[in-house]
């Protein structure tokens, strides 16, 4: 996996935080479901966006990894994960 964050910060939105990674050269636009930090990354129901971005921060290791694996299948410029994306 070679998936690097960007220069930008992530940002809280209606239901996600936005995201972009440079994966192979190309920067991609991601995003990561409130719901799947909710349910994967330890953040509380109703968190605001601080809570959100530090459960963001903790996780990004992994929201990394399943980011670039999903944009190594599809090949698309726009990544959105969601929680069945992180299902074992």
């Amino acid at each position: 996996m070679d998936g690097i964050f960007g220069h930008s910060a992530p940002i809280v939105g209606p239901g996600t935080v936005s995201f972009v990674m440079e994966i192979a050269g190309q920067q991609i636009r991601c995003s990561i479901s409130i719901d799947a930090l909710e349910l994967y990354f330890w953040a509380a129901k109703g968190s605001d966006e601080a809570h959100l971005l530090r459960a963001f921060d903790n996780g990004k290791a992994r929201i990394a990894a399943v980011a670039e694996r999903k944009w190594r299948r599809l090949r698309n410029d726009a990544i959105a994960l969601g929680a069945a994306d992180f299902k074992l």
